[in-house]
């Protein structure tokens, strides 16, 4: 037979929380130099980023002449797959800008956005 479930049994189990009230103060403490005057900000050195693959590639595609494949390989260091599933996924379908490729003997296939 189970025994019923009493609060003496609840209480027991479950561990009390400590009341900050009641911790110990910490002599020698000292505030931070931000609390003591609010009106001082620590700013953050800045630094030159380098542009990213992907506004790279925008670049590229936005010349008159576009960019080919190899050229977009080149300087992403993507492979070939890549390549493309970055300009249909992320520029046609994300961006939603209008992404043209045009075959040429001589050069092979080049990609460019319209209306840019």
């Amino acid at each position: 037979m189970r025994k019923p479930n009493t609060k003496s049994a609840n209480a027991a189990a479950t561990p009390k929380k400590p009341n900050p009230e009641s911790r110990p103060s910490v002599k020698g403490r000292t505030k931070s130099p931000r609390s003591q005057n609010p009106q001082v900000e620590i700013l953050a050195p800045i630094t030159a980023k380098a542009p990213s693959k992907s506004n790279q590639v925008l670049v590229l595609l936005q010349r008159n002449k576009g960019a080919s494949l190899a050229e977009l390989q080149h300087v992403t260091g993507w492979q070939a797959h890549s390549v493309r599933g970055f300009l249909s996924g992320t520029v046609k379908k994300r961006l939603g800008l209008n992404l043209t490729s045009e075959a040429f003997e001589k050069d092979g296939r080049r990609y460019r956005i319209i209306g840019a």
